[in-house]
């Protein structure tokens, strides 16, 4: 079988049958691949040839990944006007939204509420950027004390949105497809102009249960662009989904559902026909399409932003120490109220937007916190270090950066917690880093005490038993009743410190201790994302065996800054770039029985990737409702196959492109 295309691949018109993945998949077994020979100048011939081995595979693909970092960042010189309005409607923002905000001013989270201004829920598209809002916060000893807190976009969000809207690679980005379902995925038609010739041969011809691709779709010009279609195989009704590359720049990326396809979403969404945006044009990295679930109740990127309620019925029964959450690494990390030493946006960013996103469109349940207590009494998240020794370089004392306000973050939470009630929050404070901003030191004593107070004014705190442990309790019996529960776990070795006649919270107020909620956590500490994941596929193998006889599992998906990079070298978020592909591509197809994490930190969410390999992992190794996926999932009900079940293949022939069709006889 040959494929002739010229140089500019005008007229893409490529069969698939035949063609076996060559996506970067640790399981699948060895598959069919193309090589390449260059017969002139003008065409290339490609040929299958047996398959090249994963590793010089991956490390082909990994050469030509292009990171985040070579796009420019916004400083302060910058003028907000540059951004367009088309640039901030693509980040789902109205114009009249940019109004309240204001450049020059000292601190975007402390700006006060404009006058007649109200909360609009359609304005929350992108980020929980409405002009304002006022957020009542019950403060014990205060009785309903009311705040007017500004929810809107910091200036380091906005340099965000316009770094994100340009840095689309020209010379590609890169896709995923997840099969959380039973049915075989089989690949009808690929059709495109101005794409690669590797585009179609990266695609399975067949996409098994259970199984994930992700490839690299290297566009010529804005505009290229490309279609693929799936028919599922083995439902009762005819479905398909349709992948489509979208010409202009940067390119869009949506998915269609064909046939009786419905999935679990928020009013409207999910319906036949329905349109899925995977954001590759808002900078998410690996954007993938995920499918879980059974014909009749499927969930996908368009699920509910209160997917645990949603799910309530398939993961109720079970606990903490079963089920998987998505967790925000230093979640206020997104924006900067000051810097200290060589600290900024490049090394201490972790996250690119609120911490109502993360939670809406990131479907994160765990919140990684750092909280420092200002000279003035103010809280703030913060990132950063205390070197051990001094040098010319680095001056002694804390290096980092101060981040998103706690007055800010308690109104975000509040907010979507009213929003969307029904989901289970857990701020998860890293004793480590709990500081003052006096000396920088580990913070004690009073100072905790005004921390605990700040977190006092979470509204729908979880109302627990001291002393039990809440990774053992079925997660109905703490969010079942459709109400939010907020749970704030703090270091216990702060508590006796504690001024006299201050008392600790305790669970029945939402405040639990590391001996209430133990978590193992695996760091791997590493800036190569191979080394990350044989380290945390190891260690998962190791210490989740047993599975809930063992303590919850946090694996940290994250790729670690080094010191030699601190000074202006790949920002955090970019250097975490490929730890999206091989969340996708190895790391979900290495889970197998109870051998898969309880919590997955990652950095730069942007997308709902995370959440889908969270929800899929719910249903099909927690609730077993997808089938064995070829025995990694012993105990669920055998696949649905269906041998003959094949859909119409789709035929498109105009303006000089022609389209290749898979047949099944």
């Amino acid at each position: 079988m040959v494929y002739t295309k010229s140089r500019r691949l005008k007229t893409l018109a490529v069969a698939t049958a035949g063609l076996l993945s060559l996506a970067r998949c640790a399981p699948f077994p060895a598959a069919d691949s193309v090589g390449t020979t260059a017969s002139d100048t003008e065409s290339a011939s490609f040929t299958l040839t047996s398959a090249p081995s994963l590793a010089n595979a991956d490390k082909a693909k990994t050469a030509s990944f292009t990171p985040l970092s070579t796009a420019k960042w916004l400083t302060s010189e910058d003028n907000h006007e540059a951004v367009s309005e088309d640039d901030l409607s693509r980040f789902g923002i109205a114009a009249e939204q940019m109004k309240t905000f204001h450049p020059d001013a000292p601190d975007q989270e402390l700006a006060g509420p404009a006058k007649d201004t109200a909360f609009s829920q359609t304005d929350i598209a992108f980020l929980n950027s409405t002009l304002h809002v006022k957020i009542p916060t019950e403060v014990e000893g205060e009785e309903k004390s009311v705040r007017s807190r500004a929810l809107e976009i910091t200036k380091d969000e906005r340099e965000t949105i316009k770094q994100l809207a340009y840095s689309q690679s020209q010379t590609g980005f890169w896709l995923g497809l997840l099969n959380g379902t039973p049915y075989r995925w089989e690949l009808m038609t690929v059709e495109g102009e101005d794409v690669s010739a590797s585009f179609s041969i990266q695609l399975p011809s067949v996409l098994q249960p259970g199984r994930s691709i992700t490839w690299k779709a290297e566009m010529s010009d804005d505009d290229a662009h490309a279609e693929v279609r799936y028919n599922l195989i083995g439902t009762k009704e005819e479905m398909w989904l349709t992948l489509t590359i979208h010409p202009g720049f940067p390119h869009k990326v949506t998915v269609q559902y064909g046939g009786a396809l419905e999935t679990v979403g928020l009013s409207d969404s999910g319906q036949c026909g329905s349109v899925v945006d995977l954001g590759v044009d808002r900078g998410v990295e690996c954007a993938t399409f995920y499918l879980t679930g059974v014909e009749g109740r499927f969930y996908a990127n368009d699920a509910p932003p209160n997917w645990m309620h949603s799910m309530m019925d398939d993961i109720g029964e079970y606990t903490l120490r079963d089920v998987m959450l998505p967790r925000s690494h230093r979640a206020g990390m997104y924006t900067t109220h000051k810097r200290y030493g060589v600290g900024n946006r490049i090394n201490t960013f972790t996250q690119d937007f609120s911490v109502y996103y993360q939670l809406k469109v990131g479907g994160v349940r765990v919140l990684d916190l750092s909280p420092l207590l200002d000279k003035d009494g103010s809280i703030w998240e913060s990132y950063g270090s205390t070197p051990k020794s001094r040098s010319p370089m680095m001056a002694s004392g804390f290096r980092g950066t101060t981040g998103v306000s706690h007055d800010s973050l308690v109104a975000q939470i509040n907010k979507f917690n009213d929003d969307f009630p029904g989901e289970l929050i857990i701020l998860d404070v890293n004793g480590k880093e709990l500081r003052n901003g006096k000396d920088f030191k580990p913070l004690q004593g009073e100072g905790v005490s005004k921390v605990i107070d700040s977190f006092k004014r979470l509204k729908h705190r979880a109302v627990l038993v001291p002393g039990k442990d809440v990774t053992q309790m079925p997660i109905a019996d703490i969010i079942g009743s459709g109400k939010s529960a907020v749970v704030i776990r703090m270091p216990e070795d702060r508590i006796p410190g504690l001024p006299d006649g201050y008392d600790w919270p305790g669970a029945r107020k939402g405040f639990v201790t590391p001996a209430e909620l133990p978590v193992f956590q695996q760091w791997s500490n590493k800036d190569d994302e191979y080394h990350m994941l044989y380290d945390q596929v190891a260690a998962l193998q190791q210490h989740r065996k047993d599975g809930r006889a063992q303590e919850l599992y946090e694996a940290d998906l994250l790729l670690t800054l080094k010191d030699k990079d601190l000074f202006g070298g790949t920002a955090i978020t970019a250097l975490n770039a490929p730890a999206w592909v091989m969340l996708v591509q190895r790391f979900w197809t290495a889970f197998k029985g109870v051998r898969y994490p309880n919590w997955v930190a990652m950095d730069a969410i942007r997308g709902s990737s995370l959440r889908g390999v969270a929800m899929a992992v719910n249903q099909c190794f927690v609730a077993k409702r997808c089938g064995t996926f070829g025995g990694r999932v012993p105990g669920a009900a055998a696949e649905q196959v269906s041998g003959n079940k094949m859909l119409p293949t789709l035929q498109k022939v105009g303006n000089g492109t022609a389209s290749a069709t898979v047949v099944n006889n």
